[in-house]
């Protein structure tokens, strides 16, 4: 194989053409010949001439120079700006320079066209007092106009432009009040725009003032003085100078039949009288004329006038009777009314007043018209007032309502509220309060809250005891009681009071009553949870009476699966009782169920041989296990190889198995379960074990390279083919074919294939390989031959500077090469395969110093080895790898 370097140099040779312009003749340069849409003013230049004196500039409306429009002697340098004032003409014109001497150079001469002029405006000049929303039109002469608006009459601070204008009007807005805004227009005629305009000027009117008293969305605003009609003053920002107009109306569009009240006035403040119309809303506004211009309105302000007071219907007036834990305030409800605002307090005045004042509730927006609440003190005077009140108004406050509450209730004595562990026969105590005419009214309910259909429920009850009778254990019972005064007064009920009764006895479940054939290994206790039950107890006999308890079981939680740590006797009776405990205390004991034991099953069995992980096992081998005196039979399992493949499934009486015929050096899995009349024991432990190998017999088969190839690379990997029982190779390259020169040598590789580097160039080796395993060694090969190229291009220490690397070695679709590059530049990486043939070229262009990474696309080729060449700047390195698929 051959790498060839080809260097080839584009050389370019720049030709300079000397033109045949007099070299003496003025030069123009712009604007440009013919150039069209010319500025009116247009500035013209030309080239400087060597020794020139002064430079004259002609300009004429026509080509001959006959009629000079315009002159300029004597210019010094080499531009000149003409003020032509002229739009849409052609004209033509030349530079004449004085040399020394009085010679007279003259250019060629020129023409250009000016840009047409401005549309005219037909919006007049100097407005005043506008809207910052106006019109501005100019003449309709063109397709597309471009409009500017600046703060300034130079068009220095331009707030405002549009070049894409296709009306001869437009609506404009503009920020600031009372300033001048100046706007230009100009035309497009083939993307050549006109002159501007003459800028034209507009002031804009003042600022609306800004409103302050009543502030907006005010309500609840009052229509009577006490008997008079009530007044309100408006109040504004004052303006000096400004003559003010006040509108009120009932809509916010201030139509004239709407309006209440318009006044002019000097001043920032207007009274005006508030309708005698509940729920109305007003609307105001200001506007002001300062300096002959009526300004912005103001913005609209509105308010309310106040809802009307509503009625208050319950606790009626003076009520005594009112239940002080929660009772029920209710009032009118009052048409247009989204919510209510509710105030209880001990002072009419609904303030804090003193130290005893007490403001109960002053409440947040009620949707509703009633509201229960509590005030808590009871035998308390107090005073309560609602209004109308929502997100949009405020009404005026109703009546004033006084009301006095009850009595408080009395408590219970016994049982205490919680109580647990009651007998079914009870007497309920509680406080006594006051004299004998004092009467109660006890309940006791079965249901938490609800006494519709109560146990018991007796009114004017004259002491303050109660006997009952109760129908459940395990249930919890619900009572209160509450006592009427000499004046027929019902205090509130007491808190509602709680007790239970004991709890029920265990229903017993497993192992059933008369239960026979009981596993004695594992027996499982189960029994119905008792409600409000915490632990349990559990208790075993021989006896149906208990007298010698086996085994006893305290603080059980569980009431499903439980397992007694205690060891049965084989064909046994056993009886056994539980009963619920919790923090009031036992229940009676459940019934008495028993059961009888049945034998236990076997034992799990202990792999005596092959001893787990054991080596070197025959191929004919006796399987062995620990015998189980309770087992009746064996369940035998046998797998092959590491995928543990069945090969025997069978159930036997004996505690051997004879395996014959097995497969050298193989894995094998095996495991035993022992089986009775009352089931399987737990499997033994999968044991392996690895059968004998048998040392290789057959000879391998190079495959690459062939033998006597020529030209190779002096990294190459060399293939043979796999032999039969042989665990490992045993690979020998020598210089001469008796082996008498090893230059490798490797006796463990595990794969018939192994990667040689730096062979030497032009140089015939010799290579043989043999398998092996512990057992013995197989014969060697054939011997094969190879010659490695000889390439001067091929710089070894470079190979061993850059350090080549591909991975993954072998590949697979994809790979990378890696190499740490001492120089950056150009650099070309080819890929050839194993016979030297170019495949593809890997890469090709700049390199940077130090570590680089090229991928390698190895999608499209086969299986084998491939080998690489890096030129970086004219330096060759190469390697090789291998692809695997």
């Amino acid at each position: 194989m051959k790498f060839n370097t080809i260097t080839k140099l584009l050389l370019s040779l720049v030709l300079v053409i000397a033109s045949g312009i007099n070299a003496r003749a003025v030069t123009l340069l712009a604007p440009a010949d013919s150039a069209k849409c010319v500025s009116e003013s247009p500035i013209l230049l030309w080239e400087p001439q060597e020794n020139a004196v002064s430079y004259t500039l002609e300009i004429a409306d026509d080509e001959a120079m006959t009629n000079i429009i315009y002159t300029n002697a004597a210019i010094s340098n080499i531009s000149d700006t003409a003020d032509l004032a002229m739009y849409g003409a052609d004209l033509w014109w030349r530079v004449i320079a004085e040399m020394p001497e009085d010679v007279l150079d003259t250019s060629a001469v020129r023409t250009f066209t000016t840009r047409l002029d401005a549309p005219a405006t037909v919006t007049l000049d100097s407005l005043k007092c506008t809207e910052l929303v106006l019109e501005l039109e100019w003449a309709d002469d063109s397709e597309i106009y471009y409009l500017q608006i600046a703060t300034d009459e130079a068009f220095e601070n331009i707030i405002m432009t549009n070049d894409t204008l296709d009306t001869n009007a437009v609506m404009i807005t503009v920020e600031d009040y009372n300033s001048n805004y100046y706007w230009r227009i100009a035309t497009f005629y083939d993307d050549c725009r006109t002159a501007w305009s003459t800028p034209q000027m507009f002031t804009t009117k003042h600022a609306p003032t800004l409103l302050n008293f009543p502030s907006n969305d005010t309500t609840g605003i009052a229509t009577m003085d006490g008997t008079e009609a009530n007044s309100i003053t408006a109040e504004w920002e004052d303006i000096e100078n400004a003559e003010f107009t006040f509108q009120a109306s009932y809509t916010s569009a201030f139509a004239p039949e709407d309006i209440i009240a318009e006044e002019l006035t000097d001043t920032n403040f207007v009274e005006f009288t508030i309708p005698d119309t509940n729920n109305v809303a007003i609307y105001w506004r200001v506007g002001y004329t300062l300096d002959e211009c009526f300004g912005e309105w103001s913005a609209t302000y509105t308010f309310k006038t106040e809802y009307e007071a509503v009625t208050l219907l319950s606790p009626m007036e003076l009520d005594s009777c009112v239940d002080y834990s929660m009772a029920t305030f209710c009032w009118d409800t009052l048409q247009g009314a989204l919510g209510y605002k509710l105030q209880i307090a001990s002072h009419p005045l609904f303030e804090n007043i003193n130290q005893d004042t007490l403001i109960f509730l002053d409440s947040e927006i009620i949707p509703e018209t009633c509201l229960e609440f509590g005030i808590g003190l009871p035998n308390q005077e107090f005073y309560w007032r609602v209004r109308a009140e929502d997100s949009t108004n405020t009404g005026a406050w109703s009546a004033v309502y006084m009301n006095k509450t009850t009595i408080a209730p009395p408590m219970a004595v016994y049982p205490p509220n919680d109580e647990g562990g009651l007998d079914l026969n009870l007497t309920m105590v509680w406080d006594s309060i006051g004299t004998e005419d004092y009467r109660y009214h006890f309940q006791l309910s079965g249901t938490q809250g609800n006494y519709n259909f109560a146990m018991y429920d007796t009114m004017y009850h004259e002491t303050n005891t109660f006997d009952v009778i109760l129908p459940e254990k395990s249930e919890t019972y619900y009572w209160r009681v509450r006592v009427m005064t000499p004046d027929s007064c019902w205090s509130a009920w007491s808190p509602e009071f709680q007790f239970r009764t004991n709890i029920d006895a265990p229903i017993l479940i497993s192992p059933a009553d008369g239960a026979t054939k009981v596993p004695p290994s594992i027996v499982w206790f189960q029994w119905h949870a008792v409600e409000d039950a915490d632990t349990y107890l559990l208790q075993i006999s021989k006896d149906s009476d208990f007298e010698t308890v086996l085994q006893e079981e305290i603080e059980l939680v569980d009431t499903t699966n439980i397992i007694i740590d205690f060891e049965y006797e084989e064909n046994t009776t056993y009886y056994w009782r539980a009963k619920a405990v919790n923090e009031d205390g036992e229940s009676d004991w459940s019934e008495v169920f028993n059961f009888k034991t049945w034998i236990y099953p076997p034992t799990t069995p202990m792999i005596i041989y092959p001893e787990p992980n054991a080596d070197k096992i025959p191929m004919n081998v006796t399987l062995e296990w620990s015998e189980i005196d309770a087992a009746d039979e064996y369940h035998l399992r046998v797998y092959q190889g590491l995928q543990q493949i069945a090969i025997i499934d069978t159930v036997i009486t004996s505690s051997t198995f004879q395996l014959n015929g097995l497969e050298p050096y193989t894995y094998y899995f095996w495991n035993v379960i022992a089986i009775n009349e009352a089931g399987e024991s737990n499997s033994s432990i999968t044991a392996s074990f690895r059968t004998i190998n048998i040392p290789p017999t057959e000879k391998a088969v190079g495959i690459f390279p062939a033998n006597g190839a020529e030209e190779l690379p002096l990294t190459l990997t060399l293939n043979w083919s796999e032999v039969e029982y042989a665990v490992y190779y045993w690979l020998q390259v020598s210089t001469d074919m008796n082996f008498s020169n090893i230059v490798r040598e490797f006796n463990n590789l595990p794969d018939p294939s192994r990667q040689i580097f730096g062979l030497d160039q032009g140089t015939t080796y010799y290579w043989r390989v043999k398998g092996w395993n512990v057992e013995g060694e197989g014969p060697w090969s054939d011997v094969m031959s190879f010659t490695t190229f000889i390439d001067m291009s091929v710089d070894e220490e470079f190979t061993k500077e850059l350090g080549l690397n591909v991975y993954p070695n072998p590949a697979g679709n994809n790979a990378n090469l890696s190499f740490v590059a001492p120089i950056g530049g150009k650099a070309e990486i080819t890929l050839y395969d194993a016979n030297g043939n170019t495949v593809s070229t890997i890469y090709n262009g700049e390199i940077s110093l130090g570590e680089n990474t090229i991928p390698v696309n190895t999608e499209a080729l086969a299986s084998g080895v491939y080998y690489y060449s890096v030129n970086i700047n004219g330096k060759i390195a190469a390697g090789a790898f291998a692809v695997s698929k």
